[in-house]
C-alpha cells in the first residue's frame, strides 16, 4: 500500500510539467502560422508590366475615332501612391512580427523557469521517495521477518492441526464404524419388522379374504333362506298375495289372522314385517292344488301353500281355513329356519297335522227306477250327511253300509248297515244324518222299483267330515334348525 502512494507522488509534478510547455508550444506555432500569409505577399508586391506602346493605327477602334490620351505624370503619381500604401502595410506587419517574437521570447523564458522549478521540485521529490522507497524497504525487511515467525507459527499450529485432524479422522471413522453397526442393527431390526408387517398384513389379507369368502358363503345360502336374509338385514318382509276367488270366508279369515299376527313378531333376532307389495323378502303364494305329494312347499323366498287337494272320489276339494292356516305357518316355520320334527303333536310335524275338506262330497246324482248308488265316506269317526230331492216324483231310501257288506244284500236285508244313520223304512224327498262309521264305510242312496212306472230320482248329496281338526303345538320347535345357534349370531356379528 505505501508503494503505490509513492508512485502517485512521483506522477504528479510530471502532468503539470506536460500541461504548461504544451500550452505555450500552440501559442507559438499558431503565431508562426498568422505570419507566414501576411509576409511573403507584401515582400513581393506585384508591379504591372509594361506594355509596348501601340502605334495609333493599331489602337484605332472599329469605329475609326482615337481615343482619349493619358498624361504619364498621372501614371507615375498613381504607382508612387501604391507603393507608399504597400510600404506602410509592410511596416506595420513586421512591426506586428517583432513584438510577437518578443512574447514568444519572454513565453519561452518562462517556460524555461517553470520547466527549472519543476525539474528542482522533481528532485525533490525523487529524493522523497527514495527515503519512503528506504523506509519501505526496512519496513518490507521487518515484514519478512514477522511472515517468517508467523509462517514458522503457523507451521506449528498446522502440525498440531494435523495432529488433531488425524486424531479427529480416528475419532470419526471409530464413530462412522459404531454407525455403520447401528445402521446394521437397525437395518436388521427394520427388516424383521418389515417381515412382521408384511406378515402381519398376509395374514390380515387372508383374515379379510376369509372373511369375503364367509360373507359370500352366507349370501349364497341367503338366496334359499329367508331366516339368513333376514338376519343380514335385521328385518324380514312378507307378502301375502291375494287369495284367488274360488277361496271361502273361512280360509280368508283364517290368513288374515295368521298374516296379522305375525307383522312385528321377532323370531331369531330377526323381526317379521308386513309388506302390501310383492317385493319382500318373502312371498306367499297359493295354489289350488300342490300334488307331487305335497300339501305346501317352501322354495327359497316363495312359500306355496295349497288350498286343496284331489280327494278319494278323484276331484279337488278345497281345505277348511284351519288346515290353509296351518300349512301356511309350517311352510313359515321352514323359511325361519326350522326342519322337520318327530313330534306328531307339532306344527313342524314332518308327515303333517292333518288336513280337513270344506266338504267332502257335493253333488248331484240320478237315480234311475230300481237302481242304487254308492258313495264312500272315504274317512273314519264322525261324519255328515245332507240328501235332497230336487225333481218331482216319489222318493229314495238311505243306507250307510259298512266295509264288506254288500249294498245289495243291505237293501234285500241280507247283509247289515248302520241303522241309525240310515233312513231304510221309508221313502225321503230329503234326509240328513251325523254318525260315527268305520273306515271303508259308505252312503247307498236306493230309487225303489215301481215295476217300471217309477221316475228318476235327481238326488244332491253332500258329505262332511266332522271330526275336530287337529290342533297341534304351533310353537316353533328350537332342536330341528337348519343352522346352530353359533352361526347365526356370526352372521349377525359379519352383517350388523
Amino acid at each position: 500500500m505505501k508503494k503505490k502512494s509513492a508512485k502517485k507522488t512521483t506522477k504528479k509534478p510530471e502532468r503539470k510539467q506536460t500541461k504548461k510547455p504544451l500550452k505555450k508550444k500552440s501559442t507559438k506555432k499558431s503565431i508562426e502560422k498568422s505570419l507566414e500569409p501576411n509576409v511573403e505577399p507584401q515582400i513581393q508586391p506585384t508591379i504591372p508590366p509594361h506594355e509596348p506602346e501601340k502605334s495609333p493605327s493599331q489602337t484605332l477602334p472599329s469605329n475609326g475615332k482615337h481615343p482619349m490620351k493619358i498624361n504619364p505624370l498621372f501614371v507615375i503619381i498613381g504607382v508612387s501612391a501604391v507603393a507608399a500604401v504597400i510600404g506602410l502595410s509592410l511596416f506595420m506587419v513586421m512591426a506586428e512580427n517583432v513584438e510577437q517574437q518578443k512574447l514568444i521570447a519572454e513565453q519561452e523564458k518562462d517556460k524555461q523557469q517553470q520547466q527549472a522549478e519543476l525539474e528542482k521540485q522533481q528532485g525533490e521529490l525523487a529524493e522523497q521517495e527514495r527515503i519512503k522507497l528506504q523506509q519501505q524497504a526496512d519496513l518490507e525487511k521487518q515484514q519478512l521477518m514477522l511472515a517468517e515467525q508467523e509462517i514458522a507459527r503457523q507451521q506449528q499450529e498446522a502440525e498440531l492441526e494435523y495432529q488433531e485432524t488425524q486424531r479427529q479422522i480416528q475419532q470419526a471413522e471409530i464413530e462412522r464404524q459404531e454407525m455403520v453397526k447401528r445402521q446394521q442393527q437397525e437395518k436388521i431390526y427394520q427388516q424383521q419388522l418389515e417381515a412382521e408387517r408384511q406378515e402381519q398384513e398376509r395374514q390380515r389379507l387372508l383374515e379379510e379374504q376369509l372373511l369375503e369368502d364367509e360373507k359370500n358363503r352366507i349370501k349364497v345360502i341367503a338366496r334359499d333362506s329367508p331366516l339368513i336374509r333376514g338376519l343380514m338385514q335385521g328385518e324380514l318382509s312378507y307378502y301375502v298375495q291375494q287369495l284367488p276367488s274360488y277361496s271361502s270366508q273361512n280360509v280368508r279369515d283364517n290368513v288374515e289372522s295368521l298374516a296379522s299376527w305375525m307383522d312385528g313378531k321377532t323370531f331369531h333376532g330377526v323381526k317379521l314385517k308386513r309388506s302390501y307389495s310383492d317385493y319382500a323378502d318373502l312371498t306367499i303364494n297359493w295354489v289350488k292344488d300342490y300334488q307331487e305329494g305335497a300339501i305346501g312347499r317352501q322354495v327359497g323366498e316363495y312359500l306355496i301353500v295349497g288350498l286343496g287337494s284331489t280327494s278319494c272320489y278323484g276331484d279337488w276339494k278345497p281345505f277348511t281355513g284351519y288346515t290353509v292356516y296351518k300349512i301356511m305357518w309350517h311352510e313359515i316355520g321352514h323359511a325361519l329356519g326350522h326342519g322337520h320334527v318327530s313330534d306328531s303333536n307339532n306344527i313342524m310335524y314332518e308327515k303333517g297335522t292333518g288336513t280337513k275338506y270344506e266338504y267332502n262330497y257335493s253333488d248331484t246324482i240320478i237315480l234311475s227306477d230300481g237302481y242304487l248308488q254308492s258313495i264312500p265316506f272315504c274317512i273314519s269317526g264322525s261324519i255328515s250327511f245332507t240328501t235332497e230331492k230336487t225333481n218331482s216324483g216319489g222318493g229314495y231310501k238311505v243306507y250307510v253300509v259298512p266295509l264288506g257288506s254288500d249294498p245289495l244284500g243291505v237293501i234285500s236285508g241280507d247283509e247289515s248297515f248302520y241303522l241309525n244313520c240310515s233312513g231304510y223304512e221309508d221313502t225321503w224327498k230329503s234326509f240328513s244324518r251325523s254318525c260315527n262309521v268305520g273306515a271303508g264305510s259308505s252312503l247307498v242312496l236306493y230309487n225303489p222299483s215301481a215295476f217300471g212306472t217309477g221316475a228318476d230320482s235327481m238326488i244332491k248329496v253332500k258329505i262332511y267330515n266332522e271330526n275336530k281338526d287337529k290342533q297341534p303345538d304351533l310353537t316353533l320347535p328350537k332342536d330341528e334348525m337348519y343352522f346352530s345357534q353359533q352361526y347365526l349370531n356370526r352372521v349377525v356379528e359379519l352383517f350388523r
